[in-house]
């Protein structure tokens, strides 16, 4: 349910993966997604990371450190491994669900 939509004619999906947080109350939404794509035309290759981040308001499993920052940890540590891999650039996009005034 986070989506990456791209282009087939100028881009090549090379691998993909998906993690729900651990600390969500919907894991089916609250995910970080992830796809490896090689350009066509250029052969030069990046990471696209989409993610969800939950709401302020939803329940949080630890009520010491507010979720959304336990998922920016998560969305962090999910990045530096994909990294680790291949040192290709990431391009990290998403709804972060800001802070509400």
């Amino acid at each position: 349910m986070t989506a990456i939509l791209y282009n087939s004619e100028t881009l090549e999906l090379i691998d993909c993966g998906s993690t729900p947080f651990t600390n969500s109350v919907n894991f089916k939404t609250r995910r970080i997604a992830w796809g490896l794509f090689k350009q066509k035309s250029t052969s030069e290759c990046f990471y696209v990371v989409n993610t969800h981040f939950s709401f302020l308001e939803e329940k949080e499993k630890n009520e010491n450190f507010p979720i959304q920052s336990c998922q920016a940890n998560e969305l962090y540590t999910n990045i530096k491994s994909l990294y680790s891999q291949y040192s290709y650039p990431i391009f990290i996009v998403g709804d972060f669900n800001p802070k509400r005034r």
